[in-house]
């Protein structure tokens, strides 16, 4: 796959893959954003256009849009969905979510994905398919806010993730025991969307 600075023709049936070129943690904080300018995205050329059509419009607004990942064991044929209890506010504290953060003023919302991830996680994924409302939408969140979600697998199957300051937890937790878990109330029809798309064998 060649390394390259936006979308290149795909390599297989809709995979989108997003990985942080110059990855070095030496880069100045001045530079933070610098090792995430550079993606490797292999998708069709129309889903790309499709999904990024769905998404214009939504990166400027105040109050700033979130992006989030909901990141499985695999795909296809996932088993395990990455859980995240959060550390802080107080009144939101030990419940999950899905990882993710606020997209900056005018950045793309890939791109603010992959950074958000790496900041959370410090973790690199590839990513799939989008989960929109079934209007085709951004999801409705807390505090007026909508978010975007996309399926994913981490980079490194292998890696092993540390909560950071966000999270008291990071859990990977069985398809048929996500629900059970006490989860930030809005997160809850996205997270079972997420399931149903990526379970169901029609995504990837």
């Amino acid at each position: 796959m060649e390394r390259a600075t936006g979308i290149e023709p795909a390599l297989s049936a809709w995979e989108a893959e997003v990985l942080p070129l110059n990855y070095a943690r030496e880069v100045p904080d001045t530079d933070r954003y610098d090792r995430h300018n550079s993606f490797i995205i292999a998708a069709p050329p129309a889903a790309v256009q499709s999904m990024t059509s769905r998404l214009k419009g939504v990166t400027s607004p105040n109050p700033r849009p979130v992006v989030a990942a909901a990141i499985f064991d695999r795909l296809p044929h996932p088993s395990a969905l990455l859980c995240a209890s959060r550390s802080y506010p107080e009144d939101l504290r030990g419940l999950f979510e899905l990882p993710g953060g606020k997209v900056e003023e005018g950045e793309d919302p890939l791109r603010g994905l992959v950074r958000e991830i790496d900041e959370e996680l410090g973790c690199a994924l590839r990513i799939a398919e989008p989960v929109l409302t079934p209007e085709g939408k951004w999801w409705p969140i807390l505090n007026g806010r909508v978010m975007a979600v996309w399926g994913c697998t981490l980079a490194d199957p292998t890696q092993s993730l540390t909560p950071g300051a966000s999270h008291l937890e990071l859990r990977w937790t069985p398809l048929d025991e996500v629900m059970d878990l006490p989860w930030i109330p809005a997160d809850l029809p996205i997270v079972q969307a997420a399931i149903n798309q990526f379970s169901s064998g029609k995504s990837m």
